[in-house]
């Protein structure tokens, strides 16, 4: 018996999936299979075999995992004042002088 859909992309991305990333993920991974196929081919069917998807699922998952990660360490960032006072500036290291070559 095959393995479903969703078994087979946790079992690629080594994590459980939400259902609401389930969902995001798989509208994405179809387009971008559709994108592939019409672009590349679908490589005498290879790339219409569920474990094709299942892997692109577990990627999408995967891209939107990371892009939240840094969204909220980008929004941690800016909450205590990092980006605006760097290192060197707390340090007193800015300097006016200006560089010439």
């Amino acid at each position: 018996m095959a393995e479903p859909m969703q078994q087979q992309a946790e079992r690629y991305l080594g994590a459980a999936i939400e259902p609401q990333e389930w969902r995001r993920a798989c509208e994405s991974a179809e387009r971008k299979l559709q994108y592939i196929i019409d672009r590349e081919g679908d490589a005498n069917g290879e790339r219409r075999e569920p474990y094709y998807l299942a892997q692109l699922i577990a990627e999408a998952v995967r891209s939107d995992r990371l892009r939240r990660l840094t969204a909220e360490l980008a929004d941690s960032y800016e909450i205590t004042g990092t980006k605006k006072d760097s290192p060197c500036k707390a340090q007193g290291r800015l300097s006016t002088t200006p560089i010439v070559a």
